[in-house]
């Protein structure tokens, strides 16, 4: 793999990354409550979750 799309793929992990923390932010918006699922949507969740891992897979593949 060519350092360019070495470089590619570490970003789309980390823009994966945070999109993930911004759901899980929303899970729990009061500090002083458990995190809930119920605000957010499990779809994309599944979706971010889904596409770290193919990237994860791509970069320990090079």
């Amino acid at each position: 793999m060519n350092n360019d799309k070495k470089q590619l793929l570490e970003s789309k992990f980390f823009w994966l990354v945070n999109g993930l923390n911004e759901m899980l932010e929303e899970a729990n918006p009061n500090e002083d409550e458990n995190a809930t699922l119920d605000n957010v949507n499990i779809d994309h969740l599944l979706e971010c979750v889904q596409l770290m891992h193919v990237v994860t897979n791509q970069l320990q593949n090079r």
